[in-house]
């Protein structure tokens, strides 16, 4: 039984355009590759497998953290501009 070939995403991706200007049959002959293969790449650039669960929720943590990180910093830009609005109304009243 032969080894399994693998291909790095470069040659898939231009796999792929050749296979939208020749045709998947085509492009498959002129590569060397199976139609399927070429099939299989196109479909997973189009729709990518989807998350795991511990994917989902490692990126949903890293979400949170980020947003509480924004939350503070609009805090501080709430009452930074509170005090330059007061700095204004005393100065202009000098």
């Amino acid at each position: 039984m032969g080894k399994r070939k693998t291909y790095n995403q470069e040659f898939k991706d231009e796999a792929i355009k050749l296979a939208e200007k020749k045709g998947i049959d085509q492009a498959a002959k002129d590569l060397g590759i199976s139609t399927g293969s070429l099939r299989r790449w196109k479909n997973e650039k189009i729709y990518p497998r989807a998350k795991t669960l511990e994917e989902a929720e490692a990126e949903n943590a890293r979400l949170r953290k980020e947003l509480e990180y924004h939350k503070k910093i609009n805090e501080v830009l709430k009452k930074s501009h509170g005090i330059f609005a007061q700095d204004h109304l005393t100065n202009s009243k000098s």
